[in-house]
């Protein structure tokens, strides 16, 4: 029962949830072409024995071999005088016969079989004030152009014909479509075949980049509820996520060709410069955004708001509005490290950032005085607590955080620019709240920001799988938040009065 009260347990059944409306609803879509495809190396020697494929070459000057069965839908074929081995989904009618959909139109008159128009007849429909009808321009042997006519009459349904192809057997006729991928095989009369076809959602490459993307929310989302824990809030973490990948960009891409950079030693030059900046403008940020709030006693949405504007004017005037690349290749090669065609980096530290954040929050003092303020702030004052300087604190690490995130920008896209992290906030608002922090202070978790920013990131990627119209994407986001307050209210409001 008490797993059952967790609220990063219900976060991931929302997010299962999530995946699998998804998944259901998203189409399917043909697999790309480097998954279902392999060429064969120049000098590589092909041989094709007992339903395997077997490809011979020499690779950085080992020999190697990969192998293909052909009842996996593998098989070897030539083009341009490259040999091609490529995966095909196909199906054979032994007992049919195969004919390709020509495009029309099909509709029956009153008292008369259906009949179908072809396109490629010369056939067209046309729709006027007076009705619809068939029309077609035909020449005679004598070249007398003929014009026929068909009049449908109102009320008859024409039914669109794709193309496509069509397999009869007896009285039984099945059509396959080319909107679907499908058409005749290549080398038989009797056997369909389309490139594979999978999930448009649920593909490897969409969910690591619905991952990766979520991992730049996710470690500032961490950092804000900490935030909001206290009672305050960031408006300018999107600006200082911006201010820090420009200034990074500025100072790797000035000292790109230094020769720190350069050898065995050149990566960890790279990521310890881009460290070392990004992170240090955002701490410097985020430590002003605190000292002004304690200092000046205002509340931090004003601070922070102004902020917003002053970091992001700063980051524009820092690049003259223009994007900043050619940095060392160090860098790239740390943050977009591959292994078995995944980028894992940024998940990897987003889930770090996540379990450390958790540790914090539950066996730190430190983390037991941000929710004491939280809590309550004249108690924690009473109570002894430095409320100023964790405060202080707090808002140092949340601008640390963003910094962390642009290096990971940095590494990932290999340029910045002034409008990076545009409307960041919002999001990384939305996941600290969806993942459980209470705008109303004294409840968080630093997972469930991690498991909030995923669910934000699903919504995002749910309206581009789906071809929704994207103006609306803000509009569920903010939905999203109301939701999750009123949620966190009436939870709150129950346990209060059970107790």
């Amino acid at each position: 029962m008490r797993l059952a009260t967790l609220q990063e347990f219900g976060l991931c059944i929302v997010i299962a949830v999530m995946m699998l409306g998804l998944t259901l609803a998203s189409p399917l879509i043909p697999e790309q072409r480097s998954s279902r495809e392999f060429e064969a190396p120049a000098g590589a020697t092909v041989t094709t024995e007992g339903g395997v494929i077997r490809v011979a070459f020499t690779a950085d000057g080992a020999a190697q071999e990969r192998t293909f069965s052909t009842g996996s839908g593998w098989r070897l074929t030539e083009r341009a005088g490259r040999q091609i081995i490529e995966r095909i989904e196909r199906r054979e009618f032994a007992d049919a016969t195969v004919s390709v959909i020509r495009p029309g139109w099909r509709f029956a008159l009153p008292g008369q079989e259906a009949r179908e128009y072809i396109r490629g007849d010369g056939w067209d429909l046309v729709e006027s004030a007076t009705g619809r009808a068939m029309e077609r321009e035909d020449t005679d042997a004598q070249g007398n152009v003929k014009k026929e006519r068909i009049e449908i009459p109102s009320g008859v349904r024409v039914n669109d014909i794709p193309s496509g192809v069509r397999v009869t057997r007896g009285s039984t006729v099945e059509e396959y479509y080319a909107r679907d991928g499908w058409r005749m095989s290549r080398d038989a009369t009797n056997a369909i075949e389309r490139e594979p076809r999978v999930n448009r959602f649920l593909r490897l490459e969409n969910l690591v980049l619905v991952a990766t993307q979520a991992s730049f929310i996710a470690i500032m989302a961490v950092g804000m509820t900490a935030i909001i824990v206290l009672g305050g809030i960031d408006l300018s973490v999107g600006s200082i996520y911006a201010l820090s990948a420009v200034i990074g960009a500025i100072v790797l891409n000035s000292f790109a060709s230094s020769p720190i950079f350069a050898g065995d030693g050149g990566v960890l030059a790279a990521v310890g410069v881009a460290l070392l900046v990004c992170c240090g403008v955002g701490a410097v940020c985020g430590f002003i955004n605190g000292a002004a709030s304690v200092g000046l006693n205002v509340h931090p949405f004003i601070i922070t708001l102004g902020g917003m504007a002053v970091y992001r004017g700063v980051a524009f005037v820092g690049s003259k509005g223009l994007s900043i690349g050619d940095f060392p290749p160090g860098l790239q090669s740390v943050i977009k490290w591959s292994a078995l065609g995944v980028s894992p980096v940024p998940m990897l530290l987003m889930f770090v950032i996540g379990i450390i954040g958790a540790l914090v929050f539950s066996l730190t003092v430190f983390g037991r005085r941000i929710f004491a303020i939280g809590g309550n702030e004249t108690a924690a004052k009473y109570a002894g607590v430095p409320v100023g300087a964790t405060k202080i604190w707090s808002f140092t690490i949340c601008g640390m955080l963003a910094g962390l995130s642009a290096v990971l920008m940095l590494g990932y896209f290999g340029a910045a620019s002034s409008d990076a992290g545009n409307g960041y906030e919002l999001n990384v608002i939305a996941a600290a709240v969806v993942g459980g922090a209470s705008l109303s202070g004294g409840r968080g978790s630093a997972l469930g920001a991690v498991l909030g920013a995923l669910i934000i990131q699903l919504i995002n990627n749910g309206f581009d799988v789906l071809g929704l119209d994207q103006n609306y994407r803000q509009i569920v986001i903010g939905l999203a938040i109301v939701l999750a307050v009123v949620v966190d209210q009436a939870k709150y409001r129950l346990t209060t009065n059970k107790k």
